[in-house]
């Protein structure tokens, strides 16, 4: 099923995702050392998540022409310790929206978690 929660803002957002990722596949899943796989372009607070709950953040490249999260590039990165795929729709800075609905399939496939940002500002 589908789980959420209102947040105060952006930062806090991320962060209460990050940690909620890792703990709910730590527990599901045995992983002990998350990762979580993020575009370059990601919000800046996905860094601050993962220092704070100690998640490796794995970048994947943008497509140079649409500033898009490369989903090939996501699908090579997913390993056994993925716990989230960290998607923007839009993104920070460029405002491009990632392909939400083939990183699903992926996160679904994968059996890893699928966070949408919408960051505008």
């Amino acid at each position: 099923g589908v789980v959420g929660c209102t947040t105060s803002g952006g930062t806090e957002s991320i962060v209460l995702t990050t940690k909620a990722h890792c703990e709910y596949f730590g527990r599901q899943k045995g992983v002990q050392h998350p990762e979580i796989i993020a575009c370059v372009t990601a919000h800046a607070a996905i860094d601050k998540g993962c220092e704070l709950t100690g998640a490796h953040l794995v970048r994947v490249p943008m497509h140079p022409d649409s500033c898009r999260m490369n989903v090939a590039a996501v699908a090579r990165a997913l390993t056994p310790h993925t716990v989230m795929i960290f998607a923007s729709a839009p993104g920070y800075p460029q405002g491009a929206i990632d392909d939400i609905v083939e990183l699903a399939k992926l996160a679904q496939w994968y059996g890893v978690g699928l966070h949408v940002d919408c960051c505008l500002g």
